[in-house]
């Protein structure tokens, strides 16, 4: 006869106060025969805490019968010994919860550095276990966080600070570079949605490495388009003119089969209709 279960939300609470042979006593309850000490020297050899939890459930055959706790007190537990212990990187599972939940506070500027001092950790873990694919190491982990969506949210919310604080330009522009360094093996569009970013930064910083980098894109990005439109955007907050120029010096590269064109060809309309007001 199997013991009732303690609520999931009531577990982790009572995890966070066990001691190592309460969380080891546990363990052994549901069938798991590697105790506290052989996780953590498991955890040390991983970047992956998700799959020395896998490890675990494939090894052995976890039951429930005789634990107050359900299956998910091995992940929970797994997770608790990552938080808990002192290891030479920082694990992507922590990383990753620390991205999540700082996700919908960015427009709190604490939140928005400690965000970027966690992708600066996992550059830091990228280059101690020779990870050259962001994108890659999102999907082999597969824990349902998107990494690279964020870093573009991040970016972005950077990029509206830097209109006021060029330090944050400045950041932006640091952070590409790291970036890029760091995972050599980024997917095209990845690399040029950050390059867009860095690009922009250059611009606020009055570098001309912006201009540079756009001009550069053009040449290279298989939907020029849509370089057109970024290179535009990047002034229409300060100087709409500019804008308007640079999409009439690149009409002829503008194609209307690209998602982008309408975009522009709006852009064009309202930045019209501002100056017939003005007239």
């Amino acid at each position: 006869m199997s013991i009732e279960k303690i609520p999931y939300a009531i577990m982790l609470e009572q995890l966070a106060q066990m001691s190592k042979s309460e969380i080891n006593r546990h363990l052994e309850l549901l069938g798991c025969l590697w105790d506290y000490d052989k996780i953590s020297l498991q955890l040390s050899k991983t970047y992956n805490d998700l799959q020395v939890a896998d490890d675990i459930f494939q090894n052995f055959s976890i039951q429930e019968e005789k634990s107050p706790y359900g299956k998910s007190f091995i992940d929970e537990a797994v997770f608790e010994i990552v938080s808990r212990e002192s290891f030479t990187f920082t694990h992507y599972g922590l990383l990753s919860r620390e991205i999540l939940e700082l996700r919908d506070q960015l427009d709190d500027e604490a939140c928005l550095l400690k965000m970027e001092a966690s992708y600066r950790s996992l550059f830091k873990l990228a280059k101690q276990f020779s990870l050259t694919s962001m994108e890659g190491l999102v999907y082999q982990v597969n824990d349902g966080t998107d990494l690279v969506a964020i870093v573009a949210e991040m970016l972005d919310h950077m990029q509206q600070k830097a209109r006021e604080d060029h330090a944050y330009a400045k950041k932006i522009v640091e952070f590409v570079d790291k970036f890029l360094k760091i995972f050599t093996k980024t997917n095209p569009f990845t690399k040029v949605m950050l390059q867009y970013e860095q690009a922009q930064a250059y611009i606020v910083l009055r570098s001309s490495k912006g201009e540079q980098l756009f001009r550069s894109l053009l040449k290279t990005h298989s939907d020029p388009t849509d370089v057109v439109l970024h290179y535009g955007l990047a002034y229409i907050d300060d100087d709409p003119r500019r804008t308007g120029k640079i999409f009439k010096q690149y009409v002829r590269l503008l194609d209307p089969k690209s998602e982008s064109y309408e975009v522009i060809a709006e852009i064009q309309e309202d930045l019209e209709r501002r100056n017939h007001e003005k007239a």
